[in-house]
């Protein structure tokens, strides 16, 4: 990820990007005539709310924001980058033959994941597209920013204690035992049914509390890794990293990005609460935004999710709670016989985009 990319590429290697990719002289005078004209200003607020505008100023470097044509340019000027300093055949090769395909990097923008199969490579890597980015695009990638993810198997930790729940300094606290939960559900469902004013010290094993116990820990395994660097400087490494709106684990669990999307899309359920209990909206206008403004953000990247029994109940509940405060039909008749089924609209879209791939011309 670079810093403050759009406003640093250098306009004069994004002309030479364009050239090397068959856009006319002609075409190329044009844009260049564009963002010569272009210029800019700075408005400042005064204490008493009034605006003042500074002089105008001419933009030398980077895009205009907010043109249709800045992101191709961007785009343009990125790959001629990658083209240039990234090292060639370098990447992963998954699939047996005749069916191997490498991948090497995933790129959206100024959004960029390279893979890689060891830190010394990666890091050769990233230091060469950063030289030359800041040689040839006056680009600099932002460190902060940039982060490492080493896939592999979840590595067993020890045993959660009492004390380690007590450091996390969770959030609610039961005034009889004085126990912690980062849930205010779980300390309701403590106190109703298992609280003993501190007389029995229960197993909490498998609680929430456990679980946000066992996450630090993983984290921690996480910085004692080999650590991938650029120009010397390294840069942390992560347990989970978000990508385009999705959640990528370390560990491949198959639940990771599933839960991220699902608390995306309650959230946007709850903010439309006064609509489901609205009774002038016929059940039919209720669905309809259901799909529309809550399945389509719980949905987002789930060609790539793991179908499995826990993935496929995980979000037949969730459908099944959310049709039964629409619909107000009982809980298990929303998730025997739902008014939308969730999980078969999933299976539809992903085999829509397996069908999509399997008719791409064998080049891409």
């Amino acid at each position: 990820m670079y810093t403050a990319a759009f406003d640093t590429e250098s306009q004069l290697f994004l002309d030479e990007a364009l050239g090397i990719t068959g856009v006319s002289t002609k075409v190329r005078r044009v844009i260049q005539s564009i963002f010569t004209a272009a210029s800019g200003c700075v408005r400042i607020r005064n204490p008493d709310g009034t605006e003042e505008l500074s002089d105008s100023f001419n933009i030398s470097r980077g895009v205009l924001q907010g043109d249709i044509f800045s992101p191709v340019a961007f785009i343009v000027g990125l790959w001629r980058t990658f083209t240039l300093h990234d090292t060639p055949n370098a990447g992963v090769t998954v699939g047996e033959h005749p069916y191997q395909v490498t991948v090497s990097s995933l790129e959206y923008a100024d959004d960029a994941g390279l893979i890689d199969d060891d830190v010394s490579n990666a890091s050769t890597r990233i230091t060469s597209i950063a030289v030359g980015s800041r040689n040839d695009a006056a680009m600099e990638i932002s460190k902060p920013k940039t982060k490492a993810l080493h896939i592999h198997q979840r590595n067993p930790v020890n045993e959660t204690t009492e004390q380690e729940i007590v450091a996390l300094n969770l959030k609610f606290k039961c005034p009889d035992c004085e126990l912690s939960f980062p849930k205010k559900h779980g300390l309701s469902i403590h106190r109703a049914l298992w609280c003993t004013g501190g007389q029995v010290i229960r197993s909490r094993k498998g609680t929430s509390a456990d679980k946000a116990v066992q996450h630090v820990k993983r984290k921690q395994l996480e910085d004692q890794r080999s650590h991938v660097n650029i120009e010397g400087e390294d840069i942390d490494n992560v347990y989970s990293f978000e990508y385009l709106g999705s959640r990528v684990q370390c560990d491949g669990e198959d639940m990771a990005d599933v839960t991220h999307r699902m608390n995306i899309a309650q959230a946007q359920f709850s903010s439309l609460y006064h609509m489901w209990n609205d009774h002038r909206l016929p059940t039919s206008m209720k669905l309809r935004l259901y799909k529309t403004a809550v399945c389509f953000s719980l949905t987002h990247a789930c060609e790539a999710w793991d179908m499995s029994q826990r993935v496929t109940r995980s979000i037949n509940g969730f459908n099944s709670r959310c049709l039964q405060l629409i619909t107000k039909k009982s809980y298990r008749s929303t998730a025997t016989d739902p008014d939308f089924n969730l999980v078969l609209a999933i299976r539809r879209r992903r085999l829509r985009f397996l069908g999509h791939i399997l008719r791409m011309d064998d080049s891409r």
